[in-house]
């Protein structure tokens, strides 16, 4: 987006004012509605796709990191954890209890910073 308007811009300033904004949103071709102009509608897209590529850069990242984490875990029954983080053994949850038990888990040890990626992926695959 910085790119596009900085092309519309005229002065070399480097700076996302809000009339660029709208006459990029012109260029796009977006149509507004009663309730949000065109450029709003544009802004919407741009903050949304932003974080999609934020999560999508995160999960890539902590999924090297975590490759590269020792192959030490401590077993706890369903779960495992490795450099504080969680993770179910088996990918496929037969006991929909689990869930709950990794968060109260999370919430007994302090040392738990985060579940990995892996786990995370299942949690998607159950709740979207």
């Amino acid at each position: 987006m910085r790119y596009s308007i900085n092309l519309i811009q005229t002065s070399s300033l480097n700076r996302l004012n809000f009339n660029s904004q709208i006459e990029l949103a012109k260029k796009a071709n977006i149509s507004g509605t009663k309730i949000k102009q065109p450029v709003e509608k544009l802004m919407q897209l741009y903050y949304f796709n932003a974080e999609k590529l934020s999560i999508f850069n995160e999960t890539v990242f902590d999924t090297f990191e975590e490759k590269s984490f020792p192959k030490v875990k401590k077993d706890y029954g369903d779960f495992f954890i490795r450099n504080n983080r969680i993770s179910f053994k088996e990918e496929n949850i037969k006991d929909n209890h689990l869930i709950f038990k990794i968060f109260i888990k999370i919430g007994q040890r302090k040392d738990i910073t985060n579940i990995d990626t892996r786990t995370s992926a299942v949690f998607k695959k159950i709740f979207l």
